[in-house]
């Protein structure tokens, strides 16, 4: 392979294989995703490999150059309705419907910047490959190891903070096509980041770098099991955490440097009113799977936590400090033989769409932890079938493992003693929308039921909302539903929740408003008789033009009264028991105290801790 360094010695013909050597895998998968054609895509990167020689020395970081040019020359080329303009529509929703001035160059630039610096790097990644490169939601899915529900929620909260900034500093565009191509403004290393990894893994089975559309289990061997750089941040990070029995637990070591920050990866600290925080795991002893109620959690006498590069399970007894080993992953599950590619493997991909036959290191991660159990999801060398395994929670014995079913068919998830299905229907014969052929493709022509012993918990004419639909919940399970198989006065298939169901542990099933389209909530937790959710609000500025606002609400489950709690709260995270709530943002977390009046209504909220 050529280096950079030597390629403006060479004559056009080298310099174009030397681009396409070093450089082709994510912008080749750039162009596949915007086009939806192996030999446009071919050919729109040819041509983006020679403006960008033509152009010269001078450009700075070459290859993201090269995703520049390649994202412009792929946009102008999409057929109409392609994947550009289902992204710009994603973008367009998040958009408050309002005349607005369009983005400034500088300013905007300024806060792009900010917001990328601020993200931990899984959700930078997270949105980069979706609103940069044009992922499908499959392949995010599989790199996020969440359902596709799961990722649709993320990437609704990142919009949403991405226009609270936006709006903050003056710099709102006026439409999703304009917030679309001001991404080309991105800082390169962040792009660096979206398109490839640094093997320091000690699993060097991985011979070549591929971007996300080479097929499930590649990209899931790429995405989760070489490990990126995730220095984290000063004090507790603003990542949420989990309440449990007053003290508030949380992970530490995500996120990049802003100024004076100390950046080291930590661990799993514990957090207690007036007492301060502790650390009960350092990233020294265990690589851990960041994510509260993923990589680990934590019920009323232990810490449980998975160890990403041992594949282990460990408890930590809260009383003791004790740690135990509950489980492991095979060996022969875990460690994988090198250079499972061959040579001509990636080009039959992209060429021919022949998907080749890698298999990835066996995982595990968290369904639920109660009192008694751990629920863990175990996902096969394939990468695509999974079972549910159920340990004891204090010994680690094996109590059941049972397959679970084609995610084409659907998943079951686990609420206490509840069993909820997602159940895959086909639509109805002859029904249409904006990419149906597209979808039917990739095998998600198709609405989804949840069901309870066999019975639906949907409304009837619903289905669950791709955009908000079953995903964890403090508290509960949520799911989001809307009309079923109906479109909007755009001709826009309605996908996103207009309405939401919370389902507790306990047996609860409540009704709960999504909120107009000016005002959306966002559902946080369930306490009690109450759940929390914060409603997107506007305010005039004195010195002209309008920031958004976060007002914290509370809804009585059984009378449907609401109260608000807080005119504005800092952050999209909020994590309650009731008692104490942490609010968050990315990058601190502040700590309050719930006051209620006589008859138990939530009334306010005081400061105890600012910038945990």
């Amino acid at each position: 392979m050529r280096k950079k360094e030597n390629l403006w010695t060479l004559d056009q013909a080298a310099a174009l294989a030397a681009l396409a050597e070093t450089y082709g895998a994510p912008c080749r998968t750039l162009a596949q995703n915007f086009l939806g054609d192996a030999y446009e895509a071919e050919t729109c990167f040819q041509d983006a490999c020679r403006q960008v020689w033509q152009a010269g020395q001078g450009q700075g970081d070459l290859l993201s150059a090269l995703l520049r040019a390649t994202r412009r020359l792929a946009w102008q080329r999409a057929p109409e309705g392609g994947r550009p303009d289902a992204l710009i529509q994603e973008l367009d929703r998040a958009l408050p419907r309002r005349e607005a001035p369009a983005l400034p160059g500088g300013e905007g630039t300024a806060v792009w910047a900010a917001f990328f610096r601020g993200m931990l790097p899984e959700s930078r990644r997270l949105f980069l490959r979706r609103y940069f490169f044009g992922d499908g939601i499959g392949p995010l899915t599989v790199a996020a190891r969440q359902n596709e529900v799961a990722v649709h929620d993320q990437l609704s909260h990142l919009r949403q903070q991405l226009v609270q900034r936006l709006e903050e500093a003056g710099a709102l565009p006026p439409d999703g096509a304009a917030l679309f191509a001001a991404l080309e403004g991105v800082e390169d290393p962040w792009l660096r980041e979206a398109a490839g990894v640094r093997a320091q893994s000690r699993r060097r089975w991985l011979p070549a770098l591929i971007g996300g559309g080479a097929g499930v289990a590649l990209v899931a061997a790429i995405l989760l099991f070489v490990p990126w750089d995730t220095p984290a941040a000063q004090g507790m990070a603003g990542e949420p955490g989990v309440l449990q029995d007053g003290a508030y637990y949380v992970y530490v070591g995500s996120g990049f440097a802003l100024p004076n920050q100390n950046r080291t990866p930590e661990g799993i600290f514990r957090y207690i009113p007036g007492q301060g925080a502790e650390e009960l795991v350092s990233c020294a002893d265990h690589p851990i799977v960041t994510g509260a109620n993923y990589g680990w959690d934590v019920n009323s006498h232990g810490l449980y936590y998975i160890d990403r590069e041992t594949g282990q399970l460990f408890r930590q007894d809260l009383e003791s400090g004790a740690e135990t080993l509950l489980y492991t992953i095979p060996d022969e599950d875990f460690y994988l033989p090198e250079d499972q590619l061959e040579e001509g493997d990636l080009w039959d991909y992209y060429v021919h769409g022949e998907t080749p036959e890698v298999l990835s290191p066996a995982a595990i991660w968290f369904q639920e932890v109660t009192e008694d159990q751990v629920v863990l999801t175990y996902r096969h060398t394939d990468g695509a079938s999974n079972d549910t395994l159920v340990l004891d929670s204090r010994t680690g014995e094996e109590l059941s493992r049972t397959p679970d079913p084609d995610p084409r068919e659907g998943w079951t998830t686990r609420l206490g003693d509840r069993v909820i299905e997602k159940v895959v229907m086909p639509h109805t014969e002859g029904f249409t929308y904006p990419g149906w052929e597209e979808d039917a493709e990739t095998n998600a022509y198709h609405w989804t039921d949840l069901r309870e012993n066999g019975v639906s918990l949907l409304p009837p004419g619903t289905m669950e909302g791709q955009a908000e639909g079953a995903q964890d919940f403090r508290g509960g399970l949520l799911i989001g539903y809307c009309p079923r198989e109906t479109l909007d006065e755009q001709g826009n298939y309605v996908r996103y929740a207009t309405g939401y169901l919370l389902l507790t542990p306990e047996g609860g099933t409540y009704d709960l408003p999504a909120g107009a389209e000016e005002d959306l909530r966002t559902y946080h937790a369930a306490a009690g008789a109450w759940v929390y959710f914060t409603q997107r609000a506007w305010e005039d500025r004195d010195a002209g033009g309008r920031r958004m606002t976060h007002p914290l609400w509370a809804r009585n489950l059984h009378t449907g009264e609401e109260v608000q709690v807080a005119p504005d709260v800092p952050g999209d995270q909020v994590v309650t028991d009731g008692a104490w709530v942490y609010c968050s943002d990315g990058t601190t977390t502040d700590c309050y105290s719930l006051t209620t009046d006589d008859q138990g209504r939530p009334t306010g909220l005081t400061l105890v801790e600012e910038g945990l």
